[in-house]
């Protein structure tokens, strides 16, 4: 479908290089039109996709995207962007395979009578603790202060945060692996495990908001992008489960350790779920950071050339 050349279009456009006039220039690279991907390279800049009629100049704002080139460049925007994978990842595996053996326990195949799941839950919980302080240790050093960059004051309490979660979820993990401690010992490491997933995930929100400005896909996502305070109270609340399951482990309360196992179950799956989307944003945002979009200027060709 041919474009109605009355129709009025766009001169220029603003971009990280200022405003740069359309008017006799042409695409000169490939780029598909979003609407019916026809290749648009040395279709006219100011004009429309021969196809469907799309603005072009609208193709370009959209592939440039201003927003982010207006932002100050990162000192290390590939350090950021694993940081935040690496983060989201500590946290994920902090939570996961407690879960494993909590599921085991609540469906029967191990011992009820303990919070310990005989030859399983400590290995797991050892696992867990590795997995976390390898993966929040990294992630603390990619996340570090460096000199010229906007994150200089966030990355300070970020590192922090997410250095104190760390610590304080890999030990917890590490109390729950021990064969033989008391109920008030597993009370503590149970509440540990919350306190130390609130602590990153408060301490990872401080650069993911700010680096999250310079991915298109993570600033506009309504559906898909996960809010960090919905994954705290879900961190308190299984927290506060997981306390009350232990002391009724020692209270012998048999029927209150199955609804409450059960329920930090159903908590803890949301949790998790919640803690994989989050992971998927901050590999949305190290793509683009890694992949920055290109200029403008990129883009354009004088139409004879």
């Amino acid at each position: 479908m041919d474009s109605d050349p009355n129709i009025s279009r766009p001169t220029r456009l603003d971009s990280v290089d200022g405003p740069v006039e359309l008017a006799g220039r042409a695409i000169g690279v490939s780029l598909p039109c979003p609407n019916c991907g026809y290749d648009l390279r040395g279709g006219p800049a100011a004009g429309a996709c021969s196809e469907c009629g799309t603005d072009i100049s609208t193709v370009l704002a959209q592939v440039i995207d201003p927003t982010a080139h207006r932002l100050p460049v990162l000192a290390d925007p590939r350090a950021v962007g694993n940081g935040l994978c690496l983060a989201a990842a500590s946290l994920a595996i902090g939570i996961v395979l407690p879960l494993v053996a909590a599921v085991l326990t609540i469906f029967g195949s191990m011992d009820m009578a303990t919070l310990q799941v005989k030859g399983i839950s400590g290995p797991l919980a050892v696992v867990s603790a590795i997995g976390v302080l390898a993966c929040g240790g990294m992630a603390c050093w990619c996340l570090r202060p460096r000199h010229g960059g906007p994150l200089q004051l966030a990355a300070r309490r970020a590192v922090l945060l997410l250095g104190l979660g760390t610590i304080v979820l890999g030990g917890s993990l590490v109390l729950v692996s021990l064969s033989e401690v008391s109920w008030v010992t597993e009370i503590a490491a149970a509440e540990g495990i919350g306190v130390g997933l609130v602590l990153g995930l408060i301490g990872m929100r401080r650069v993911l908001v700010e680096a999250g400005q310079r991915c298109r896909l993570f600033r506009t996502s309504t559906i898909d992008r996960q809010r960090i305070a919905p994954l705290v109270l879900a961190s308190l609340l299984a927290m506060l489960l997981l306390g009350a399951w232990v002391l009724a482990i020692s209270m012998r309360a048999d029927t209150a350790v199955l609804i409450l196992a059960s329920l930090w179950a159903a908590v803890s799956a949301l949790l998790a779920l919640g803690l994989g989307y989050l992971f998927v944003n901050a590999w949305w945002i190290r793509k683009d950071l890694r992949s920055p979009p290109p200029k403008l200027s990129a883009l354009l060709q004088a139409k004879d050339d």
